[in-house]
């Protein structure tokens, strides 16, 4: 009788905890179903999901445009060209800083705090009807809730900036 060896072949990484990757890929999947359901409702207010994230973070207070940069993990172009638009349609202004002209700094416009206010509504109700129709009942919409901020307390990996969403 021969014995069957479980043992992983040189070089070949073993997962500590199995279903962990199942598990990561299924969290994957959802979150893109979820981001869909919200880019749809975000583009019936208008924006985009970029645009999005970037009101929602000013919703804390304004920020120099490199640490908005930093907070949403894009590069200065990047920020720059949402910044201008964003300030274009009228949803944010720009100021110089009080003691360095050279520093920008980027705030919410009254318009852009009704946009948002008014997005983040829309996005709630889509994800609402989504999770509804998946046939989650209130119980499980706020257990699911519960879950995902014990993962969102989790340490942000090295080189990410995380800043808490706004309440």
């Amino acid at each position: 009788m021969g014995t069957e060896t479980t043992s992983p072949a040189v070089g070949e990484r073993v997962d500590a905890r199995p279903g962990m990757a199942g598990l990561s890929r299924r969290l994957a999947r959802a979150a893109r179903v979820v981001a869909a359901a919200e880019a749809t409702a975000l583009h019936e207010e208008d924006l985009d999901p970029r645009e999005y994230a970037l009101l929602t973070v000013l919703i804390g207070g304004r920020l120099r445009t490199n640490q908005l940069a930093r907070v949403m993990s894009t590069s200065g172009t990047t920020t720059r060209k949402l910044v201008d638009a964003l300030t274009d349609r009228g949803l944010i202004s720009r100021s110089a800083g009080r003691y360095d002209g050279r520093v920008r700094h980027v705030e919410l416009t009254p318009a852009g705090e009704n946009r948002i206010r008014n997005a983040r509504a829309a996005v709630a109700d889509a994800v609402g009807r989504l999770l509804a129709g998946a046939g989650f009942t209130d119980e499980a919409m706020a257990r699911l809730g519960v879950l995902l901020d014990e993962i969102g307390r989790a340490p942000a990996p090295t080189g990410y900036a995380l800043r808490p969403p706004p309440e």
